[in-house]
């Protein structure tokens, strides 16, 4: 294939093939004659071929005429379909216009027939019920009102044609005759209230038939009929009710609650013959005894109301109270509804609403369902319609009427209030401050267990007596007597030196000492574990009380933080008494290292005397402690201890003056094995050590280590290292350094100015160490995030006058020598002056030698691994 016919062709690809180089330039004007050549040659072959095809584009065009006629014909065969589609639709259309005229006339017709038929059943109806009205047949004109109650619901829109208008208001006047006529007939044949309430008066048979289809008739009405009934009824129960019982006068006094409850209980279920005429589902007897709670309670209201100035007899209170929720529960098990509603407060007291508004509904929806009825059937279903407009009301008859107590239960909740307190009184009395059931976990005052089982007992009896603001204010006065208990536990705490509840440990004060025994400390460790049982437990009670309210915005109000910070703060004052306890007899071994003569010391033993002392007191505290403390109050003690005593520790330290380099060393040592003891206070308490906790005594104690090891520098390195390893600390902690390390007058001045010259800061005076000194320094404190390697130098360097062991005394297994070498990362640095000075300084450390008779390992901390130990020589 040439070249110009391939797709890809490139026209400078191609120019730069025939002339590559500047040389070939010279072809140019013979390439450009032949490419002319080759075009003319194209364009005749183009020409000819043509010129070659004629004969083919004319059937072309011949092709092309041939669909466009046969395009028109199909465009003038739609068109003709199109015609006849739209005749046919014309016609369609013609033929369902005449249908539909059918079909409206026959719907029309049809219509118009039921119309009249129902008319002529209406009318009949209405002439058949005249005729019966007279008659006392109540069952036929209950039948034959209910037939044309529902015929009239049809005529509601034809009420302006003069024929349905005037049957429709011979009809109004037969109901209203009919409903007259029934009424009359409750209140001739009916006993009367007195009678009901008293000698058991019932009904003749007779007469109950009468009654029974005379309700049948009432039903039929509609409307208010049946609840104007029902309220006559109920009124006639309640006049008997009031002729007995008032809010003033003999009856008129709490004691009287049971007669009146005993008037409610005979006159809805003393007289079962009265109560079966009516319909089961006009729920008669339920509506007349909410009437009756009703009226009770609005006396029973009058009557606290007036007696509250006075005050209120308790026994009374109560006893008028148990005895009404008693007769709440005997009427909600017997016309409540099966789920029960649970309320104290009358739920249920607008019950007669309910069934109005039901009944109302009901009627209503059956009117507008019913298509068309014969009269024949019309009143067969009338039972069901009345059923169902009354059967979905219920009945709360809880709180009916002992909700009038509610808020007159003050004196209740006063009474149960003080025997609470009463009751801690005496058990703290009573309480033996020991451990129950021996000494092998964490145990609990008797007496607490026991404030609370009181308290389950007085919650039980405050709950069966109201779920409302009441029982709300019984919770109220529970929290006031925990704390009341969280306060009296306190008083039992030991007190400080100085007579205060609580202080802060501090080097060279006494006031704050707390001496503890044994058993003091026994007391301490219950009062530790009965305020974190009560703090948990409080949760616990506040659920239940939440439960049993049963409004939710008295839920609301149930809030058990106020007592649970009471005894969360009562356990933080126990656990530091603890602490204090130890410190103070931790205390004499730190005031022994300020008393050690450091200047004179020249050579690194064993722990100091004062270590392998704070080490036997925390061995003995730990285990027993931690026996008795569970693992979050153990682990609590533990953290606040070493805050406590770090700081002491490093005051101590900053009192002991002008130590040697031996002295330096001993000091480090003694630090590490200090440090150790601390990490292992978990382990020796019996409990799992955090990682956070040993994290927090190695920061602490790397803060008495790098002020160590800056007193350890030589003097022409001193003000680097204590820039390196202190980068937190001031001129105040640069002055005590100089004070701690053996220098000469000379050597101190020119290391102030040396400082002062650096940092810009003047150095103050010397001044005697305060007891408050240590929380300053460490504070400013900041440390290396980790020790490094301290790197190693020949020992042809420059020696001190008074060398070290090689190697800082047990840093041949902690590796935490070169602290001193890192920078605030972590990483060497190697490039400075304090580097190579401190370089020099360890590498020529190694001319010192131990005491004569050293064992291969220094003591160490009990039980440890050794992070104290040091080689017997060098």
């Amino acid at each position: 294939m040439a070249p110009f016919e391939r797709d890809t062709f490139s026209a400078v690809d191609y120019v730069n093939r025939l002339f590559p180089t500047t040389d070939s330039l010279t072809g140019l004007d013979g390439t450009i004659a032949a490419l002319r050549r080759r075009i003319g040659a194209l364009d005749a072959e183009i020409l000819a071929a043509v010129r070659s095809h004629p004969p083919g584009a004319q059937r072309t065009h011949e092709g092309v005429a041939a669909v466009e006629g046969a395009i028109r014909d199909m465009t003038e065969h739609i068109a003709g379909v199109r015609t006849r589609a739209e005749a046919a639709q014309k016609s369609v259309q013609s033929i369902c216009s005449g249908i539909r005229r059918l079909d409206l006339a026959k719907r029309h017709l049809t219509s118009s027939i039921t119309v009249l038929r129902r008319l002529g059943m209406l009318v009949g109806a209405v002439d058949r019920l005249e005729g019966v009205a007279s008659t006392r047949q109540y069952g036929e004109a209950a039948r034959l009102m209910s037939a044309a109650t529902d015929l009239m619901a049809h005529f509601e829109p034809y009420v302006a044609v003069p024929r349905v208008a005037e049957v429709s208001a011979r009809f109004e006047r037969l109901r209203e005759s009919m409903r007259q006529r029934a009424t009359q007939e409750f209140h001739d044949l009916l006993p009367s209230g007195s009678a009901g309430a008293g000698a058991e008066g019932g009904v003749a048979p007779a007469a109950a038939g009468v009654l029974s289809e005379a309700c049948q008739v009432i039903n039929a009405i509609g409307g208010g009929a049946r609840d104007d009934l029902v309220a006559q009824v109920c009124s006639r129960e309640t006049t008997a009710f009031s002729a007995i019982f008032a809010t003033t006068g003999p009856t008129g006094k709490l004691e009287k609650v049971e007669g009146r409850l005993s008037f409610v209980r005979k006159a809805v279920t003393g007289r079962p013959d009265v109560w079966e005429i009516f319909p089961r589902e006009w729920r008669v007897q339920e509506l007349l005894a909410m009437t009756l709670c009703k009226l009770v309670r609005a006396q029973l209201a009058e009557i606290l109301d007036a007696a509250a100035p006075q005050g209120l007899d308790v026994t009374a209170l109560l006893q008028g109270l148990q005895k009404t929720i008693e007769f709440e529960e005997g009427m909600q098990a017997r016309f409540g509804s099966s789920e029960g509603g649970g309320g104290r407060e009358a739920a249920g007291t607008d019950a007669l609403g309910q069934v109005k508004a039901k009944w109302e509904r009901v009627r209503e929806e059956r009117r507008r369902e019913r298509a068309s009825l014969e009269a024949g059937g019309a009143g067969d279903d009338e039972g069901e319609e009345r059923e169902a407009g009354a059967g979905g009301v219920e009945f709360n008859f809880r709180g009916a009427i002992s909700g009038v107590f509610e808020k007159h239960m003050g004196s209740y909740v006063e009474l149960e209030e003080r025997a609470l307190r009463e009751a801690v009184d005496k058990l703290l009395l009573e309480e033996t401050w020991q451990m129950v059931g021996g000494a092998s976990g964490p145990s609990v005052l008797q007496s607490s267990t026991q404030v609370f089982m009181h308290i389950k007992r007085s919650l039980k009896r405050g709950s069966s007596l109201s779920r409302g603001a009441a029982l709300l204010l019984l919770y109220q006065a529970f929290q006031r007597g925990l704390v009341a208990y969280a306060g009296k536990l306190a008083a039992r705490l030991p007190r400080t030196a100085s007579g205060q509840p609580a202080a802060k440990a501090a080097a060279g004060d006494k006031s704050w000492h707390v001496p503890l025994s044994e058993h003091e400390e026994l007391v301490v460790v219950l009062i530790v574990n009965t305020a974190g049982y009560c703090h948990d437990t409080c949760q616990g009670l506040a659920e239940s009380v939440a439960k049993l309210l049963e409004d939710e915005d008295l839920r609301a109000g149930v809030d058990p933080s106020g007592e649970q910070d009471e005894f969360h703060a009562l356990k933080s004052r126990a656990l530091q008494a603890l602490v204090l306890g130890v410190d103070t007899r931790l205390e004499q071994h730190l005031h022994a290292m300020s008393r050690v003569a450091w200047s004179s010391v020249d050579m690194v033993g064993d722990a100091s005397a004062h270590v392998a002392g704070i080490q036997k007191e925390l061995a003995a505290a730990a285990p027993r402690l931690g026996r008795l403390l569970d693992a979050t109050h153990f682990g609590y003690f533990c953290d606040k201890l070493v805050a406590s005593l770090v700081p002491r520790y490093q005051e101590y330290l900053y009192r002991c003056q002008r130590v040697s380099d031996a002295g330096a060393q001993q000091l480090l040592l003694d630090s590490q094995v200090v440090r150790a003891t601390l990490l292992e206070l978990p382990t020796l308490g019996g409990h799992a050590a955090s990682p956070s906790f040993g994290r927090y005594v190695a920061r602490e104690m790397g803060r008495v280590e790098a002020f160590i090891k800056v007193v350890l520098s030589p003097p022409e390195a001193l003000v680097d290292t204590f820039a390196e390893l202190l980068p937190g600390a001031s001129a105040t902690d640069f002055r005590r350094v100089l004070e701690v390390k053996s220098l000469s007058r000379q050597e101190q001045q020119q290391l102030v100015e040396a400082y002062e010259k650096q940092s810009g800061t003047a150095v103050p005076l010397a001044q005697q160490p305060q007891a408050s000194a240590a929380t300053g320094f460490a504070a400013r404190m900041r440390l290396a995030s980790g020790p490094a390697t301290a790197p190693r130098t020949s020992e042809s360097e420059t020696t001190q006058p008074v060398g070290f062991m090689s190697k800082l005394v047990g840093h041949r297994r902690t590796g935490s020598t070169g602290a001193a070498l890192a920078s605030k990362d972590g990483t060497p640095q190697r490039g400075s002056k304090a580097t190579e000075n401190l370089r020099r300084f360890f590498a020529n450390a190694g001319q010192l030698s131990f005491r004569a008779g050293q064992s291969e390992q220094g003591p160490g901390p009990a039980g440890g691994s050794g992070a104290g130990t040091c080689p017997a020589q060098l």
